[in-house]
């Protein structure tokens, strides 16, 4: 999108989230890129359809173009970023929120679960968790809701093993249920993430021993 600057950006999947700052008035905003225009019509309308949520926190929609979304900036480090290396007490608090956020969205869309989880998607800002991709909105049931986030979690080589024990047990105990009760399920998503996304550095063995713990 022309007269805006990218400071940063975050690669997941199929959609890129960047950071960007407009050339004449210095206003940061974000940008996302979707594969095709019928992609970012269906995130406008969740977008939309959450506007003036006070639960399912979103970015306002400033304009579209072609394939490229304009959103109004929030500022602060994503859900991935905090798990990565943010302090330890806010493993906790992120997950905590990430549950409530997401038991708000299931009951306010009326049953819809995700098909894939971006951690770069949802951001902290005063305390609230506001949230930005919802391109994989289908749907399902709250135990999917739970093991595509746990299996999200859980193969990603960049966070540590005690932070993931961590961020599920808090996001558990939030948002309901066990580890036993989402681990058939959580199993099936992880060895389909690491076979898709043929990800390195770490084997199933290794994500069920992580799982145990929790």
């Amino acid at each position: 999108m022309e007269g805006y600057r990218e400071i940063e950006r975050f690669n997941e999947k199929s959609v890129k989230i960047s950071i960007v700052e407009n050339v004449t008035n210095k206003i940061r905003n974000i940008i996302k890129l979707y594969p095709n225009h019928a992609i970012l019509e269906i995130e406008v309308r969740w977008l939309q359809k959450f506007a003036k949520s006070t639960t399912v926190r979103v970015p306002k929609v400033i304009r579209s173009e072609d394939r490229e979304l304009l959103l109004e900036y929030i500022s602060g480090r994503t859900l991935l970023q905090e798990l990565i290396d943010g302090a330890m007490f806010k493993v906790n608090m992120m997950a905590g929120a990430l549950a409530r956020y997401l038991k708000a969205f299931y009951v306010e869309s009326k049953g819809y679960v995700f098909d894939e989880m971006n951690l770069h998607g949802y951001v902290m800002r005063g305390g609230l968790l506001s949230g930005m991709d919802f391109v994989t909105a289908r749907p399902g049931s709250e135990d999917e809701l739970a093991a595509e986030t746990i299996a999200s979690v859980l193969v990603d080589t960049r966070i540590s093993d005690v932070r993931k024990q961590l961020f599920i047990r808090e996001f558990l105990r939030i948002f309901g249920g066990t580890v036993l009760q989402y681990k058939t399920h959580t199993q099936e998503l992880m060895a389909d993430k690491i076979k898709r996304y043929d990800i390195k550095g770490t084997t199933l063995e290794e994500l069920y021993k992580i799982i145990g713990k929790v």
